[in-house]
Formats: C-alpha cells, sequence, structure tokens
C-alpha cells in the first residue's frame, strides 16, 4: 500500500493516507482475524442456540444496516428479472420438455463449475489475500447465471 511504504520512508502521511490505511487495516482483520476474535465466534457456535443468536444477531444487524444502493441490491433485481423472464417463458412452470432442462442443467454445470473452481483454487492459492478474493469475486455471476 502507498501510504505504508511512504510512512516507512518517513513521510508525513495526510489524512487521506491515514484513512486509507486504517480501511485497509480493518479490511485485513476481516479476512484473518485474531486468535482471540475467532476464538469468541468459534465458542458463540458451539455454545448455546442462545448464544449463537446473540451472536450472528450482530452479524445480521451489520448487513441489514447497509445502505439500499450497495452492489447486492443490483444482483437481487437481476436475479429477479431472470426469474421473470423465466416465467414468461414458462421455463418455472414446467412448460418445457424434459430434454430442455436437461441442456439448462449441463450448460450451468458445464459454465459453473470450472469457474467456481478455478476462483476457489486461485483464491486459496494466493493464502486469500484480499485483494485477489475480491477481484476473483467477479467469476461469480458469471458462474452462476447460466
Amino acid at each position: 500500500m502507498l501510504a505504508d511504504a511512504a510512512e516507512k520512508q518517513g513521510k508525513k502521511l495526510t489524512d487521506e493516507q491515514k484513512e486509507a490505511q486504517k480501511d485497509w487495516k480493518d479490511t485485513l482483520r476481516q479476512y484473518a482475524p485474531p486468535p482471540d476474535e475467532l476464538k469468541k465466534e468459534v465458542d458463540a457456535h458451539r455454545g448455546s442456540y442462545l448464544a449463537a443468536l446473540k451472536f450472528r444477531a450482530k452479524m445480521t444487524f451489520q448487513w441489514h444496516s447497509l445502505p439500499l444502493y450497495f452492489p447486492f441490491l443490483w444482483d437481487m433485481l437481476l436475479m429477479m428479472l431472470v426469474g421473470m423472464a423465466f416465467v414468461k417463458m414458462g421455463v418455472l412452470s414446467a412448460e418445457r420438455n424434459y430434454s430442455f432442462y436437461s441442456w439448462m442443467a449441463a450448460i450451468g454445470y458445464l459454465v459453473g463449475l470450472p469457474v467456481h473452481g478455478y476462483a476457489v483454487w486461485a483464491i486459496e492459492r494466493s493464502g486469500f489475500e484480499p485483494v485477489t478474493a475480491t477481484f476473483l469475486f467477479a467469476t461469480y455471476e458469471p458462474a452462476r447465471s447460466p
């Protein structure tokens, strides 16, 4: 990161660089949380139902508090439009013959499995590095859409 390099050279960081540096550290913390945070999560999930519920409620609140213009909105709208198109074409009402559904499933698996397989392999190979993982998340849509 540029801010880290500038800091190592003894340069004074701007407020923007300090904010970027803080954001990056927060991102890294999400990808590789410290052992004490991992232990809290494991203990919550291995404990009682109420402990797991309390732990998950915090995460659920964070996700549900995201603004509506967050990119996931477009994902939901796209899938809704695809579903509407499938209804109109008779795909979801079983109006098509068995060979249509067989071909649809075969094409979906022939596209989805290799694309997701490559993404998983590359992310694991990078050691779950955040930039690589974010870049390879772009394979999510084409791999699940067919």
